[in-house]
């Protein structure tokens, strides 16, 4: 069987990708995706926030912590928005609102929590009544209570009602969502109503149209409609969504990738591969990263350590154990000097050069913004070291994974 996954990231069985895709799972799987949402694809790391509603919003923001609280900075570094709040959930604004968690026990240790959301003016305009809330997505936000996932509007109103049954669940992408019941995935419209029944012994969620599903072993893709229109005949991972009209997908023991009609149009010959992003393709050859083209060329040889996918013209690289960022002509623009280096979005990327020193970047390299000093943290017992909702540090140091206080629930 091929190897679909860079060895250098987690690994999942084919029922287990369905359930760690994009960002959302069962209640009991929580811990073990956020651990893995950490540790997986660069882009993933960056934590940066889109403050984008349904109709746009005209500023991005970007979460850091100032005076020991949560805020938000522009594209400058100047603070748009100071908050009374110690910690966020991970993927911070979509559709104009973000999930904070709020500590229900006396000490205030940060565990059991409830998750509501908070607006672009930083007030509380969902009450924390979950015990895991999701980013909002086609206007609609998975959430879980003790009923089961559900669904909630801008509002806060449940609009697909809890349900036991709706195990896996996921975000609605392009009016969709993914669920599962007794082992097997189908797929319900926004009425709640499953459109595409669940026989699945896998699925993932819709992009460019189609969805990729397993069957057995091996996986396909469904459009809309619930037909199979590319068979299941591949070895596929998170990374083989449709993006710019191709996925990445495994024939034998390599990958390569398949156009709309399920075709091998870039032959299988990589270790790795994932989605195009700008033109290019990140692919591992020999545990080393480069890029091809749409043409199936390597236009960037496999020589680093580790990739990032472009973003913004620019892709993270790591060499010497350092991290920089090349242009597409493969010539560094910013110089390996960082611990860790995110893909840059909304102008911005976010670094660290070890202990506390890090913050954002501009796409000349330049620090718009540097973190502050972790402070002795408030709460007995703990120290103010990074935690996530599983209770590890992340083995690559994310400078804002690193600003989680202690009394954070994750």
């Amino acid at each position: 069987m091929a190897q679909f996954y860079d060895s250098r990231w987690p690994q999942f069985g084919p029922l287990e990708i369905a359930k760690h895709e994009g960002n959302q799972l069962n209640s009991q799987e929580h811990s073990r995706f956020a651990r893995a949402l950490l540790l997986s694809f660069l882009a993933l790391l960056s934590l940066q926030v889109s403050a984008l509603s349904q109709k746009s919003e005209p500023t991005r923001l970007f979460q850091v912590i100032h005076n020991g609280k949560l805020a938000f900075i522009d594209k400058t570094g100047k603070i748009i928005l100071q908050t009374k709040y110690d910690g966020t959930l991970p993927w911070g604004f979509s559709e104009g609102l973000m999930g904070i968690s709020f500590p229900t026990d006396p000490a205030h240790t940060g565990w059991p929590s409830k998750e509501g959301y908070i607006d672009l003016s930083g007030k509380l305009v969902i009450k924390p009544r979950f015990s895991s809330a999701y980013p909002f997505s086609d206007g609609f936000a998975l959430v879980w209570t003790e009923h089961g996932a559900g669904y909630i509007n801008h509002q806060g109103r449940m609009v697909i009602s809890p349900n036991k049954s709706f195990e896996g669940s996921r975000s609605f992408s392009e009016g969709l969502a993914t669920v599962a019941g007794h082992g097997k995935f189908g797929f319900i419209d926004k009425t709640g109503r499953l459109v595409i029944e669940q026989r699945f012994d896998a699925a993932g969620s819709f992009s460019e149209g189609l969805a990729r599903v397993y069957v057995g072993d091996l996986s396909g893709y469904v459009d809309k409609t619930g037909s199979l229109v590319i068979a299941p005949k591949f070895q596929t991972s998170d990374n083989s969504n449709f993006s710019e009209g191709l996925a990445a997908v495994g024939v034998g023991e390599k990958m390569g990738f398949i156009d709309r009609t399920g075709r091998l149009v870039i032959p299988a010959i990589f270790d790795a591969a994932y989605p195009f992003s700008e033109g290019l393709a990140h692919v591992t050859m020999n545990q080393k990263d480069g890029f091809v083209d749409k043409s199936g060329r390597l236009v960037i040889a496999p020589r680093y350590e580790l990739a990032g996918n472009f973003s913004e013209g620019l892709a993270p690289m790591r060499i010497g154990g350092k991290y920089g960022y090349i242009n597409q002509a493969g010539a560094f623009v910013i110089a390996p000097r960082f611990s860790f280096g995110s893909s840059f979005d909304g102008g911005l990327a976010s670094v660290s050069e070890g202990d506390d020193k890090g913050g954002y970047i501009d796409s000349s390299g330049n620090y718009v913004w540097r973190n502050e000093p972790s402070r002795p943290c408030p709460c007995p017992g703990q120290t103010s070291k990074p935690y996530t909702r599983s209770g590890h540090t992340s083995r690559e140091r994310d400078p804002l994974t690193e600003l989680v206080y202690c009394c954070s629930p994750w």
